[in-house]
C-alpha cells in the first residue's frame, strides 16, 4: 500500500512540475517574440549629489523627480493630518507604552 502511495506521489509530481516547465518555456517564448520590436534605451542615472554639483537647487531636484512621477502615472496620495494629531497620537503612545 505504501508502494502505491509513493508512486502515485512520484507521478503526480513529475507531472506537476513537467507542466510547470513547459508553462514557463512559453512565457519565455513569448516574452521575446513580443520584445523583438522594441529598441530598448539605456538611460544614465546620476545621484542627487552629482546633480546638485552640477547647479540645480533641492527646489528643482524635487520638480524633476515630481514630473517623472506623474509622467510615468506614479500617483502620489495627498495625506492630510487631522487638527487633532496631537492628542490620537499620545491615545496611541498610550497604548504602546502599557
Amino acid at each position: 500500500m505504501i508502494d502505491l502511495a509513493l508512486m502515485l506521489t512520484v507521478e503526480g509530481m513529475s507531472v506537476v512540475f513537467l507542466v510547470l516547465s513547459v508553462l514557463a518555456l512559453f512565457m519565455w517564448i513569448m516574452g521575446k517574440l513580443a520584445g523583438r520590436g522594441e529598441v530598448k534605451e539605456k538611460i544614465e542615472v546620476k545621484p542627487v549629489s552629482e546633480l546638485k554639483e552640477a547647479g540645480f537647487s533641492d527646489k528643482e531636484i524635487f520638480a524633476i523627480v515630481a514630473a517623472l512621477m506623474r509622467h510615468e502615472g506614479v500617483q502620489v496620495v495627498d495625506v492630510k493630518a487631522p487638527k487633532n494629531w496631537k492628542k490620537v497620537a499620545r491615545l496611541y503612545a498610550m497604548r504602546w507604552v502599557e
